[in-house]
């Protein structure tokens, strides 16, 4: 099974656009709705729902999904649990829009 998602939506020329994953960039703005598999450890800055959620399972071992957040968060710990403002790779969107 492939643990990097192939494609993604990304905003490119103004709209957003599908492409492969390996071809993001730094600084790339992706969109991740219900179903997608993150393609890279992003920050959540837009939700474009009323709540986005994560199934985070592969990296924290939590049943449950994760609810994300656009807030920054002012803590210095490294636990990523706390990263609420955190997509990261591989992990699976169960509800919502960002």
């Amino acid at each position: 099974m492939e643990m990097q998602a192939l494609k993604c939506r990304v905003l490119r020329d103004g709209k957003i656009q599908e492409m492969d994953s390996k071809l993001l960039v730094p600084g790339d703005i992706i969109e991740v709705q219900v179903g997608d598999k993150v393609p890279a450890d992003s920050r959540v800055f837009y939700l474009k729902s009323v709540s986005f959620q994560i199934e985070e399972a592969a990296l924290t071992g939590e049943s449950v999904s994760v609810e994300k957040i656009t807030e920054v968060i002012k803590s210095e710990s490294n636990i990523l649990q706390e990263r609420k403002n955190m997509l990261f790779s591989s992990t699976i969107c169960t509800y919502g829009c960002a």
